[in-house]
């Protein structure tokens, strides 16, 4: 490939594309050269990345001074899950949110994993839409609405919960496809924490299983286009992030070049480079006016079919800032990192699902419903 006589005949030229930090209209620019050499590069400023989430080590008992989390299996036993989702639940009940998805290893196995809901205490897979009891011991103490905490924070309304006016609501029934619901299920709206059985209209989002709110409180958490549904994370509308700026670099290399294992040497392979400065916090970002530390990351995807199928969706969610965000690291606890968003990435050729390469029958169908997950498709 570095031979000087067949140089000329390579020639290949790279797209630079270069994205301001604005969050609500990306805009892009596009310049030209050429380089003496093969592969193909494209460069999006504004990158984002992930990483599979690490496997869950063996399953034993995980006693710790701060409780066992065990679920219902088919049987009606309870079993304890494995430490690293423990972790995970533990983490995530202890900062008031209000739900977690599990999709690594055992839970990978079921289209678009598991959803483990802290105020219902229940984990429903998302495939089929069956839910199991979840339990913690000793029981777990969480604020008395951590839907609240999480919903408030990131979509709140100025107006709190006042009548939101008819062409607000006008626009979400519009956007969800809602459904009126004249008599509603025993139980709370999970963004209030009122009873659905009160004088407050019930409404039931379109793409979402049997989540009921109260049509102010839902239409509250409308903000810039789109909506989050409190219980699961499906986003109705166009999702626009909070990633800091960035650059993504695309390689297209020759077949053989960077072969990726359980794919023939004639198929070639696709490159994402992701990089992000040192920065500092805007008003979007957890910590506004502190720094953050930046990060390099690196994907591989086959170049067929599959594979630029993939690589268009995650520029699509690269444009919308949703690949990345700022948070705290899950591998050293640091705070202020460019961490993943959720949308996983295979950064490693070979390896297999446990080392976050190939070969890995599910991944397209798994990241795909990600990518989903977050308005992209």
């Amino acid at each position: 490939m570095g031979n000087k006589t067949t140089s000329s005949k390579k020639n290949r030229k790279i797209k630079s594309l270069s994205r301001s930090s604005s969050v609500s209209s990306p805009t892009t620019t596009t310049t030209e050269e050429l380089i003496p050499s093969p592969p193909l590069t494209t460069e999006v400023s504004n990158t984002s990345v992930v990483e599979e989430t690490p496997p869950p080590e063996p399953v034993e008992p995980t006693t710790t001074e701060k409780g066992v989390w065990e679920y219902q299996n088919a049987e009606g036993e309870w079993s304890i899950y494995d430490k690293q989702t423990s972790r995970l639940l533990e983490g995530t009940a202890h900062k008031g949110l209000p739900f977690i998805t599990l999709n690594f290893g055992v839970w990978a196995k079921s289209k678009g994993g598991y959803v483990v809901d802290f105020t219902k205490m229940t984990q429903t897979e998302k495939s089929s839409g069956n839910s199991v009891s979840v339990r913690r011991n000793p029981p777990l103490k969480v604020q008395a609405s951590p839907k609240v905490i999480k919903v408030l924070k990131e979509q709140e309304s100025p107006s709190g919960f006042a009548d939101p006016g008819n062409s607000l609501v006008k626009i979400v029934s519009k956007l969800t496809k809602w459904k009126e619901i004249i008599s509603p299920p025993e139980g709370n709206c999970t963004i209030c924490m009122d009873s659905l059985d009160s004088d407050e209209p019930v409404v039931k989002l379109s793409q979402c299983a049997d989540h009921y709110y109260h049509k102010n409180c839902i239409v509250h958490c409308y903000k810039n286009g789109f909506l989050v549904c409190p219980n699961c994370g499906k986003t109705y509308g166009v999702r626009v992030g909070t990633q800091p700026e960035g650059t993504m670099n695309v390689i297209n290399h020759v077949p053989g070049a960077v072969p990726l294992a359980g794919y023939p040497i004639s198929i070639g392979t696709i490159q994402i480079n992701y990089n992000f400065p040192n920065g500092t916090q805007g008003p979007e970002h957890p910590n506004p006016g502190q720094m953050y530390e930046g990060t390099s990351r690196t994907g591989y995807l086959p170049d067929n079919d599959d594979g630029r199928q993939i690589l268009k969706l995650l520029k699509m969610a690269w444009d919308r800032k949703l690949t990345f965000r700022i948070g705290t690291s899950v591998t050293t606890g640091k705070e202020n990192q460019v961490i993943w968003n959720g949308i996983h990435h295979k950064t490693a050729t070979t390896g297999g699902f446990q080392a976050f390469g190939y070969p890995d029958e599910t991944y397209f169908e798994r990241v795909k419903q990600e990518l989903a997950d977050l308005g992209v498709q």
